[in-house]
């Protein structure tokens, strides 16, 4: 009932709210999840290169500092990901001493990888939450329309009787 009536006073308030805008508000009135993340994670969306480093399995708790690079390659043959299509593999030196392997994921990897981590559920929980939230925006969307075909069939009206009363 909650996200009905949210729904139904954004049509009236706030008809031109983008998605975005829309899942943050929904998720402030209903879940409260962490999606502090959002804003990261629509930039990467329609990317296919290999433009997440393996560095961000750290950032995201996926994987903790004292991992090694071992770790990474471990997880990604687990999901059976392939180099070249899933994930770029190259070599750096650091600090002109040691070799390491520096791994760069697409957007879909790094996301699904995410989703399935044991670690951190808060992603897989994003995911259901967006599935929901785009079927409450499309529900917002079909209300936004059915109010805007009131307002011009009440318009036309007002048209229809001004010119009879003009007639008059």
């Amino acid at each position: 009932m909650l996200v009905e009536s949210f729904i139904q006073n954004l049509a009236l308030t706030n008809p031109e709210i983008n998605i975005i805008d829309f899942v943050k508000k929904l998720n402030e009135i209903t879940y409260n999840i962490d999606i502090s993340f959002i804003e990261e994670f629509i930039d990467l969306v329609g990317r296919t290169d290999f433009c997440v480093p393996h560095t961000a399995l750290f950032t995201y708790g996926i994987l903790t500092e004292r991992d090694s690079t071992h770790d990474v390659k471990r997880l990604l043959d687990q999901n059976e990901f392939v180099e070249g299509k899933d994930y770029k593999l190259t070599r750096a030196t650091v600090r002109g001493l040691v070799m390491q392997n520096i791994y760069n994921l697409t957007p879909k990897i790094f996301k699904y990888i995410l989703i399935r981590s044991l670690k951190q559920r808060k992603f897989a929980e994003y995911y259901i939450f967006l599935e929901e939230a785009l079927s409450y925006y499309s529900e917002f969307q079909k209300l936004k329309l059915k109010q805007q075909h009131k307002v011009q069939l009440m318009d036309a009206k007002e048209k229809n009787i001004m010119r009879l009363v003009d007639q008059v």
